[in-house]
């Protein structure tokens, strides 16, 4: 079910939204990530807002054992280009922290996860 789903959002998101360059998909066992990149220098605004009006029209979206959809807006700046995990058996997580911003500098800042 969830793939029918996707393919149908995909569908619809691809004659709907302007200037998409290309639609990556991915269906897990109960959960579907559509990713949707645009062309450069689209109005990036306008596609959400198509792309929510499209999202909210959806016929799952008003059957009640399907959530809504999210929509996050990522860019080159805001996407990490490297991240590093540690993890020790005997060191405690401060530890490991301190040891990695000593070791790799301290414009590193950690991230909990």
């Amino acid at each position: 079910m969830a793939t029918r789903i996707t393919t149908y959002s995909e569908y619809v998101t691809s004659s709907t939204v302007d200037n998409i360059r290309s639609i990556e998909s991915q269906t897990l066992s109960g959960i579907s990530v559509i990713k949707v990149f645009l062309q450069p220098g689209a109005n990036v605004d306008g596609a959400i807002a198509q792309l929510a009006s499209d999202l909210a029209g959806h016929p799952a979206v008003h059957a009640s054992r399907y959530a809504t959809a999210f929509i996050l807006r990522y860019n080159a700046s805001s996407v990490p280009i490297l991240q590093l995990s540690l993890s020790s058996p005997t060191w405690s997580e401060r530890s490991s922290t301190t040891t990695a911003c000593t070791a790799y500098g301290r414009h590193w800042r950690p991230s909990r996860g």
